[in-house]
């Protein structure tokens, strides 16, 4: 075994020291030195939970100084504590610890007794075999493990980059997106088929109107597309086409014909419409005009007006009311019982007339505190993005920069 410490740091007792000075370092080296006859290596300090002690003789004086006042050797030692490993202390520590065995220790084993500094040492200066060969012993050669595969490396993604957008290349985008269009397709149409940069594109250089106009297809203002009976009938033939019964809600919202349903139902209401298309309605059967007035004249007059959509659930005639938006609609009803509704429909400003001179008008009042040009999100931010697509559509956004001096 190897000879034990002079003096267990495990058991020093750790001072309580506020500021390091030339009597404090002693009062504690006193206690730390007792029974040692060299000076203790920087492991030593480090183990007793000493650092700050050993930092702080650096600081006064060092390591030498402090080493020939209390009479022990190895002051002078490199760093104030490494160990000098001259082959005379290797092979007096070897000795001891080699003492009854008969094969070379492992890395572990050497950790274990408290010998990594000695095991590294031998490690690094190539050492290892001529001592194992001084002590008759045959060190055992560790087998190298295959090397591992070398998993590629991970491709970097890199960043999209759009296209530097000029009529040219609108163009040439625009004559593969709308083969076989006779139509100018819609905004969601345009982000699910990946050409938003596109859309973006089109606004800034003249607009949809303009560019539908010079591709030679249709422009359909949808935000002013008015429903009326033959459009009715027309986009219920494509949709109703090889069906037997009527669809359901869920069905015209997954084939987005949500707006159709809900101008089926101002226009006569889905009865009128099976009846025209031949369809069952047996998920309506039983509801007639003289049964919806039946059920729900009661509660137009005790309210005085037409109840809201809460007021007919709350009172149980929920069926009811689906039967009104099938048979003619609320509008009708109300007219045919004489009933206002709750709140009169405010008279709303039609937005969707956008001329020239309006986006112009509008532009020069909102741009007239801006420095800069505010950008699509500038627009948004400030409740203005139908004047910024107007102004898309009207000759363009690089075009009202220039004009307005913003470039």
């Amino acid at each position: 075994m190897l000879p034990r410490e002079p003096r267990s740091v495990s058991r020093l007792k750790k001072p309580r020291v506020t500021r390091w000075d030339d009597e404090a370092i002693r009062t504690v080296l006193r206690e730390f030195l007792r029974g040692r006859s060299e000076w203790p290596t920087y492991r030593d300090f480090d183990r007793a939970g000493l650092k700050g002690l050993r930092d702080s003789i650096n600081h006064h004086g060092g390591a030498t100084k402090w080493a020939r006042e209390f009479g022990l050797t190895g002051g002078d030692r490199p760093h104030g504590g490494a160990p000098r490993w001259t082959d005379e202390r290797i092979r007096d520590v070897l000795t001891t610890f080699l003492a009854g065995r008969d094969s070379w220790p492992t890395r572990a084993e050497f950790d274990g007794a408290g010998l990594g500094a000695l095991r590294e040492v031998l490690r690094r200066d190539g050492s290892g075999d001529r001592w194992a060969s001084e002590f008759g012993m045959r060190r055992r050669v560790r087998k190298s493990p295959a090397p591992r595969r070398r998993t590629p490396p991970r491709q970097i993604r890199r960043r999209r980059e759009w296209p530097l957008w000029t009529r040219t290349t609108i163009r040439i985008e625009l004559e593969r997106f709308l083969a076989g269009r006779h139509e100018w397709p819609s905004y969601s149409e345009f982000i699910a088929a990946g050409k938003n940069g596109l859309h973006k594109a089109v606004l800034a250089h003249g607009g949809s109107q303009a560019w539908a106009k010079e591709m030679g297809v249709v422009w359909v203002d949808r935000r002013a597309a008015i429903w009326t009976d033959d459009r009715v009938r027309t986009r219920l033939a494509a949709l109703l086409d090889g069906r037997a019964s009527w669809p359901t809600e869920a069905e015209f919202a997954a084939a987005g014909e949500a707006p159709l349903l809900a101008a089926v139902r101002r226009h006569g209401g889905t009865e009128k419409w099976a009846r025209e298309f031949g369809l069952s309605t047996a998920r309506l059967a039983g509801w007639n005009d003289e049964r919806i007035e039946r059920e729900i004249a009661p509660l137009v007059q005790k309210l005085g007006r037409w109840p809201t959509k809460g007021e007919f659930k709350r009172a149980g005639l929920g069926k009811a009311l689906a039967a009104v938006y099938t048979h003619g609609g609320s509008k009708r009803w109300q007219k045919r019982l004489d009933a206002r509704p709750l709140r009169q429909p405010q008279p709303v400003p039609d937005r969707r007339v956008w001329t020239e001179a309006r986006v112009e008008r509008e532009l020069r009042e909102f741009l007239a505190d801006y420095n800069s040009w505010p950008g699509a999100r500038g627009f948004e931010t400030a409740d203005r993005g139908l004047l910024y697509r107007a102004a898309g559509q009207h000759r363009g956004i690089a075009y009202w920069r220039r004009h307005l001096g913003f470039d």
